[in-house]
């Protein structure tokens, strides 16, 4: 795992453009849901969506850019990266670690990781 966000100048540039909305989204709906829908969408959506494998075992990753949900366990959210070169980043949906596919490695990002603690603990 990247160390620190400075290691990983992809995060900065996103974040920088993009700003965290999209990412702190993905959060609260996906990995630590904060209202009834989004528990139900968490329970009833986290599958691949190429394989229907579920989280439990395969490490189902949602794209940051499109919200495209796939397997990591199976090289899946890899394939769609490579068909989609633009989407750099995938959040792990059982933890809400985040990937950058540029990297190839789980960086750690202060801001996601304060989003992370302060939804886990609503």
């Amino acid at each position: 795992m990247v160390d620190d966000c400075h290691n990983c100048k992809h995060i900065i540039q996103y974040k920088e453009y993009h700003g965290i909305k999209k990412i702190t989204s993905i959060i609260n709906t996906w990995v630590f849901p904060n209202s009834s829908n989004d528990l139900l969408i968490k329970s009833k959506k986290h599958l691949c969506e190429i394989c229907g494998r579920s989280r439990s075992r395969h490490r189902i990753h949602i794209c940051v850019f499109c919200s495209f949900r796939a397997c990591f366990s199976h090289g899946h959210i890899k394939q769609h990266f490579r068909s989609h070169h633009k989407h750099v980043f995938a959040i792990e949906l059982s933890q809400g670690f985040l990937y950058c596919f540029q990297c190839r490695d789980y960086v750690f990002d202060q801001e996601n990781s304060a989003i992370m603690n302060s939804s886990s603990l609503i």
